[in-house]
């Protein structure tokens, strides 16, 4: 699920240390695609449709036993604010 995606970017992200690498591959993944995507990555995160990510959370929780979609959430958009600098 889209939700799944978050929760594993959020923590293969974090481990990458080159950022610009980690930003270029990204949008080969949107290209690759064919989803569009903002000049910003995080702005085309904040895009997302949040209720339908957090609604599927659940079976994300049960597989992971993970922390609640927001703070997964806030994580994801953390890495992605250190891509913007």
């Amino acid at each position: 699920s889209r939700s799944k995606d978050i929760y594993d970017m959020q923590l293969i992200f974090r481990k990458i240390k080159d950022k610009k690498l980690l930003r270029q591959a990204i949008q080969k993944t949107f290209e690759n695609r064919k989803t569009l995507i903002h000049e910003s990555i995080l702005a085309t995160a904040q895009d997302f449709e949040l209720a339908v990510l957090k609604k599927a959370w659940g079976s994300v929780e049960l597989s992971t036993g993970s922390e609640s979609f927001d703070t997964i959430w806030e994580k994801f958009l953390a890495v992605l604010r250190s891509l913007e600098s």
